[in-house]
């Protein structure tokens, strides 16, 4: 009997071991989801806002998203950039620091830490001003 209680023990222990380290292998994994996907509400936010008020948001307080752990810099008039620290290194190879040519960022390859990178919104060139000679 108890041999049984022995047992019903240790198989209780092994299997709490086995529960913590799926949570540590997968813990950080899952917050680095999680921050791809407020990086990509991020960017598609910031695409629309471009395209109603035809320029960028100055910061991320200008719109309606969850910013926890994000870093948003305007690079240029048509550019910006945004950062992330990410706990896993997703990456499977060298990281573009700018976008493909359609300007959008892939932020599910990522390295370990703090990550920038640059997107690019297509923006209207003002028309030039003429004046009577």
């Amino acid at each position: 009997m108890k041999a049984a209680y022995t047992f019903i023990g240790l198989l209780i222990v092994v299997s709490l071991g086995a529960i913590l380290w799926q949570y540590h292998l997968v813990g950080p994994a899952k917050a680095d989801s999680d921050l791809v996907n407020r990086l990509n509400t991020a960017q598609g936010s910031i695409r629309n806002y471009a395209d109603h008020y035809k320029r960028l948001p100055l910061t991320l307080n200008d719109l309606t998203i969850d910013r926890s752990g994000l870093e948003y810099h305007v690079v240029g008039t048509n550019d910006f950039e945004l950062c992330g620290v990410f706990q896993t290194d997703a990456s499977g190879g060298p990281i573009p620091a700018m976008a493909p040519a359609d300007g959008y960022i892939d932020f599910s390859h990522h390295g370990r830490g703090r990550q920038c990178l640059t997107g690019r919104v297509d923006l209207p060139t003002p028309a030039p001003t003429l004046r009577p000679l």
